[in-house]
């Protein structure tokens, strides 16, 4: 039903692919014929990647062959022929796909309902363009599936630039990949990007409760700013948003000042349907009174079933004028359980008070503190960092914490797992490319080093660089400049080098494969992440933690964990470390129905440890040498608190691969 013309050019070297298609269908290119062609090309590729560089245009203007919205928003009309084209030979099988799509017989359709998804596609496209806001829609694996017009304005690059690529390298700073990952919203954040300060709501998308992608809208703050009626509602906003942050666990519900209800989340709805009352009777006149004179209000309410609830009401004030009230209910006998499992809190001297840097990094043992400490002092300097932790000890949330507690905390955090890239394109993410410098590079990719400029780079998992690579950092970090590849520009940077392994710094020295002069220029001030094994005493408050995570994720009432449980984990040696408690907790508070942990929850391999023989000569002997190595700084000193000789202590702790700890705490006492 289609009828076309082909040829093939050359130009620059380039094989060009470049067809005329007629559509003959009777809604032309609608919603419902466009998803069916994308489907059938996706049958034909291992990845949407594979479609960017196919492009139809029509009127002048053009769409990505794998981006719906733009397609139908061409609105190609029956008898409308297009131009197909694309800059890449290995294309051109593809085009002979669209070609046998676009001549095949056509099927019976529904006009109707043809005519219904074009109007409302066209609708929707035409509305996202027109808003104020940036809007940046992405699927799960972070690739950005659709931008507006404001959004291309402030991230300074063209939809065609930003399709289907990864909005990690794309849009620096944007973090939409933590709310695909965490699967929860993000509300009034503020942001940077490029030059632009900005203010950004990101939230994933679920479909048959699974995450298919994430939203984002932002906005410039000076847009915000330009007229009063815009900043007003803003403030009002700002304000209603930070007092449901302060209740987020309670239920919630928004009013007017002449008592309306506005907005009210889910535990809220279910709280009225359930005490049968109407939102507006909650308060009298005589409270609504108070609440206009800037009173907070606080009282009980019984309920139905006999329960009691505190009702908090709190007035909203702009510019002196009233303008509503946040009311919140909680459970009288939920406080209660929270204040009975709160731990009790140990007030650090060496840490600084309020400063929440590190407060991802859950523990009060003092073989962590101490590195926290060392951390925070750390932080308030430009110095090098070298972080060693086994795998799971949480380097990465330690060096975010250094981040934020240092002078660049509101420039870019980047993070390269070196383990993680191909050796073959980690020179590429962490230097940049330029457009051509190899097969594949169709356009200029900035490197991490660049994306890092005046903040923090955190090269994790760094013994893994290959010696290529290991060679160009070290120039890089000796000339404060990097070279793109590719590229003859010198691009000065100003970053801050936190860099980790897992691997003992004595093999990975002795091991050959890493450069001794690399090291010994990130190897400034280390800090040691002890493994959870040597700081059981965090078991029980990471049990906790994880606890109240997992129950409000799987949406259950707050559990119960019972002090036999307790002891049972916190037998066990860890080998995974935090990474492993985690995924222990997750699957204990998935499987629980009873709404109490107890020791009949241990996973088996947990049970099969409690049931081992005691210690042996050689598990004590080694705790031992774990417990006394960090407050000795030699052999000899070591040696002689140990009964043993030197040459004995030395060896006993290559043996149990202990020699990180010797004198640890003497070099903590120092730095002090």
């Amino acid at each position: 039903m289609s009828k076309f013309t082909g040829k093939n050019e050359r130009n620059e070297g380039l094989t060009m692919r470049d067809e005329k298609i007629q559509v003959h269908r009777k809604q032309g290119l609608h919603i419902r014929l466009a998803a069916a062609l994308i489907s059938t090309l996706q049958q034909h590729v291992s990845s949407s990647e594979e479609l960017r560089s196919i492009w139809i245009e029509y009127n002048g203007r053009r769409a990505q062959i794998a981006n719906l919205l733009a397609i139908v928003s061409l609105k190609i009309p029956t008898g409308g022929e297009f131009r197909l084209f694309t800059d890449q030979e290995e294309a051109s099988p593809l085009i002979d796909v669209i070609q046998d799509f676009f001549s095949g017989r056509e099927e019976e359709e529904d006009l109707e309902t043809d005519q219904l998804l074009m109007e409302s596609s066209v609708s929707m496209e035409a509305a996202m363009a027109s808003m104020r806001h940036g809007v940046l829609v992405v699927n799960k694996e972070n690739r950005i599936t659709y931008v507006n017009s404001a959004a291309e304005e402030l991230i300074g690059k063209t939809a065609a630039q930003l399709h289907f690529t990864k909005a990690s390298e794309t849009v620096p700073g944007s973090k939409i990949h933590q709310v695909l990952a965490a699967g929860t919203a993000e509300w009034n954040v503020r942001q940077e990007i490029g030059k632009n300060t900005i203010i950004t709501n990101r939230s994933p998308i679920f479909y048959d409760g699974q995450i298919i992608g994430a939203v984002a809208t932002f906005e410039d703050i000076s847009s915000i700013e330009s007229t009063s009626k815009e900043l007003e509602s803003v403030k009002l906003l700002q304000e209603r948003l930070q007092l449901l942050i302060a209740t987020i666990h309670d239920a919630i519900a928004f009013f007017d000042e002449s008592g309306k209800l506005l907005v009210e989340n889910r535990s809220f709805t279910l709280w009225t349907r359930q005490e049968r009352k109407q939102p507006s009777a909650l308060l009298k006149k005589a409270e609504w009174d108070q609440l206009k004179k800037n009173i907070t209000l606080k009282k009980t309410y019984e309920g139905r079933e006999g329960d009691f609830y505190v009702m908090k009401a709190h007035p909203v004030f702009l510019e002196g004028m009233f303008k509503g009230a946040v009311v919140s209910f909680i459970a009288e006998r939920e406080m209660k359980d929270l204040m009975r499992e709160l731990p009790e809190v140990t007030v650090m001297p060496d840490r600084r008070e309020g400063d929440a840097a590190f407060q991802e990094l859950r523990g009060r043992s003092a073989v962590l503190q101490e590195t926290i400490v060392m951390a925070q002092k750390a932080a308030a300097t430009d110095s090098t960092i070298f972080i060693n932790g086994e795998s799971g000890t949480g380097k990465e949330l330690l060096a975010q914490g250094i981040h934020q507690a240092s002078p660049r905390r509101m420039k870019p955090f980047v993070a390269i797992n070196c383990a993680s890239i191909p050796t073959n394109l980690l020179e590429s993410e962490l230097f940049g490319h330029e457009r051509g410098s190899f097969t594949n590079a169709h356009r200029t990719h900035i490197g991490a080093f660049e994306q890092a400029d005046c903040g923090t780079l955190f090269l994790d998992e760094i013994s893994e660089l290959a010696p290529e690579v290991q060679s160009k950092l070290l120039r890089v970090l000796q000339q404060r400049e990097v070279v793109r590849v590719g590229g003859k520009d010198r691009i000065p940077i100003n970053i801050r080098i936190l860099s980790a392994t897992n691997q003992p710094v004595e093999k990975l020295l002795q091991s050959g494969k890493f450069r001794e002069d690399l090291f010994y220029r990130l190897y400034v001030v280390p800090l040691f992440l002890p493994p959870l094994r040597e700081r059981k005493e965090d078991i029980p408050e990471l049990a906790e933690t994880y606890l109240r995570y997992f129950s409000a994720l799987f949406q259950r009432p707050l559990q119960h964990i019972s002090e036999e449980f307790l002891a049972g984990i916190q037998n066990r040696k860890w080998p995974g470390n935090i990474r492993e408690l985690k995924n222990v907790m997750e699957r204990v508070i998935a499987l629980n129905e009873t709404g109490y942990i107890t020791a009949q929850d241990l996973p088996e391999e947990l049970i099969r440890e409690e049931k081992t023989m005691p210690k042996t000569l050689q598990e004590v002997e080694k705790e031992a040498i774990r417990q006394a190595a960090p407050y000795y700084a030699s052999y000899n000193q070591l040696g002689k608190a140990l009964g043993v000789t030197h040459k004995t202590i030395a060896r006993k702790l290559k043996e149990y691969e202990l020699e990180h700890l010797l004198g640890q705490k003497e070099q903590i006492h120092r730095a002090k």
